[in-house]
């Protein structure tokens, strides 16, 4: 099984705009920002199945997810099936 953290940090990821704490100052740096909550787990690494809050689903998918561009690739669509997403 395959597991991959998409993002790690709270509804609007790290750093939040209106932050000073150390956290979202360290979060500043581009190696170190964080986006939402989500994670892609995987039993063949081949077909990739996303939990995330709904609300999440368009700022994290579209900037993180490779496989998304492999199921355009062949004219498909990611289709939301409650809270999980089958790529």
């Amino acid at each position: 099984m395959k597991i991959r953290f998409l993002g790690t940090a709270a509804g609007g990821g790290a750093p939040q705009w209106n932050c000073g704490c150390r956290v979202c100052e360290a979060a500043r740096d581009a190696d170190v920002s964080r986006t939402q909550d989500g994670l892609a787990v995987s039993g063949d690494g081949d077909t990739w199945y996303l939990f995330t809050h709904l609300n999440n689903t368009n700022p994290l998918v579209l900037p993180q997810a490779p496989e998304l561009a492999e199921v355009a690739a062949v004219g498909a669509a990611v289709a939301a099936d409650g809270l999980l997403l089958e790529l």
